[in-house]
C-alpha cells in the first residue's frame, strides 16, 4: 500500500522513467532481438532461408539473442567494462605517468643546469667558498613558497631584482613529490617544477642559481637557516616553522603570505562594497563571498543569499599572517 501510493504521486514523466528503469533489461533484450533479426536477415538468411522458410532462422537467431541478452547481458557488459578498464585504462594511465616522468626529468635537467656548488668534497674546498660569497642578498626559495606559486607572480611583476637560489635539496622534494601516486602530491610537485621552469625563464642564468647543500632529508630547513646566515642571503616562504625558526635565527624572511596582506585592497568599516556570495559560510546564518584579490568576506545573515550579489557594509577588517 505504501509503494502504491508512493507511485500514484508519481507524474506522468516519472512514471514513464521509472518504468524504463524498472524494466532495463527486458527493453534492451527485446530491441536487440529485433536489431538482429533484421541484420541477420539482410545479411544471410534473405539468401540461405533456414529450411527454405522465410524468417525461421532469423526468429531462432533473435531469440537466442533475447535469452542472451536478458540473462547474460549484464555479466557480459561488466566483464567487458572490467577488460576494458584494466587493459585500455591502465595503459592510457601508465602512458600518461611515464610522459610526465619525462617531462619532469627534462624539467629538472634544465633547472639543475645553473647548479652552484660541486658534489665532491674536494672540489667544495676549492670552490663552493669562493661561489657562495658572491651569492650575498640572494632569496632562497623553500618547498612551499615554490608549490604556492605567487612568488613567481612577484617575480614578474619586477618587485624581486634579487639572485634567486633554489638548494638542488628543494628540487629533489619537489621531483619525489611529481613521481608520487597520489594525485594533490603529483599535482603540487609538478606544479613547482613548472614554477621553477618559468622563474628561471625569466631571471636568465645570471641571476638564477642552484644551490648544492648537503643535509638530510628532515633537515633540509635548519640547513637552508644555516646557509642564509652565513652567506647572508634572505628566505622566501610560507612555511610557518621555517619562519620563526629563520628569525630566531637573524636570517630576513620574506614571507609571501605578509606581503600579499600588505598589497590588499585597504578597506575601513562603514565602507560599502559589491560582493558575490558563493557559499554559506561556518557560523548559522553567514555566507561568504571573494574580492578579486582572493579577500574572503564574510556576511552575516547572508545564507539565504547565497548566489546573488549584494552591496555589503564593512563591520571590521581583520588580517592575520597566514592570509
Amino acid at each position: 500500500m505504501y509503494s502504491k501510493n508512493l507511485t500514484n504521486n508519481l507524474s506522468n514523466d516519472q512514471k514513464i522513467i521509472l518504468f524504463f528503469r524498472n524494466n532495463a533489461r527486458l527493453i534492451w533484450a527485446t530491441l536487440l532481438a529485433i536489431a538482429s533479426l533484421l541484420i541477420s536477415r539482410y545479411i544471410y538468411f534473405i539468401r540461405y532461408p533456414f529450411f527454405q522458410y522465410a524468417f525461421v532462422g532469423e526468429i531462432i537467431f533473435a531469440i537466442l539473442i533475447f535469452f542472451f541478452t536478458y540473462y547474460l547481458g549484464r555479466t557480459v557488459a561488466s566483464s567487458i567494462g572490467h577488460w576494458f578498464e584494466k587493459v585500455i585504462v591502465d595503459s592510457f594511465r601508465k602512458v600518461i605517468s611515464e610522459v610526465w616522468a619525462y617531462q619532469t626529468s627534462r624539467i629538472v635537467e634544465e633547472i639543475n643546469k645553473d647548479k652552484v656548488g660541486s658534489k665532491t668534497k674536494k672540489d667544495q674546498k676549492e670552490h663552493s667558498e669562493e661561489e657562495y660569497s658572491s651569492l650575498s642578498m640572494g632569496i632562497i626559495l623553500d618547498t612551499s613558497a615554490i608549490i604556492d606559486g605567487r612568488i613567481l607572480g612577484v617575480i614578474k611583476s619586477g618587485f624581486l631584482d634579487n639572485m634567486i637560489l633554489v638548494p638542488q635539496n628543494v628540487i629533489n622534494e619537489l621531483q619525489f613529490m611529481a613521481d608520487k601516486s597520489n594525485k594533490l602530491k603529483r599535482d603540487k610537485g609538478r606544479r613547482g617544477l613548472d614554477v621553477l621552469k618559468e622563474i628561471r625563464k625569466i631571471m636568465g642564468k645570471k641571476k638564477f642559481k642552484i644551490l648544492d647543500i648537503d643535509s638530510k632529508s628532515d633537515e633540509v630547513d635548519h640547513s637552508l637557516v644555516e646557509f642564509s646566515k652565513k652567506y647572508n642571503t634572505k628566505i622566501a616562504t610560507v612555511d610557518f616553522n621555517l619562519n620563526k625558526a629563520a628569525q630566531v635565527a637573524g636570517v630576513v624572511v620574506i614571507n609571501i603570505n605578509e606581503l600579499a596582506n600588505e598589497i590588499k585592497l585597504n578597506v575601513l568599516p562603514g565602507e560599502l562594497m559589491h560582493v558575490k556570495l558563493v557559499q554559506e559560510g561556518k557560523e548559522n546564518g553567514q555566507a561568504v563571498g571573494y574580492l578579486e584579490d582572493g579577500t574572503m568576506i564574510v556576511v552575516r545573515e547572508g545564507a539565504s543569499r547565497v548566489g546573488e550579489e549584494l552591496e555589503v557594509a564593512i563591520d571590521k577588517v581583520l588580517q592575520t599572517n597566514a592570509g
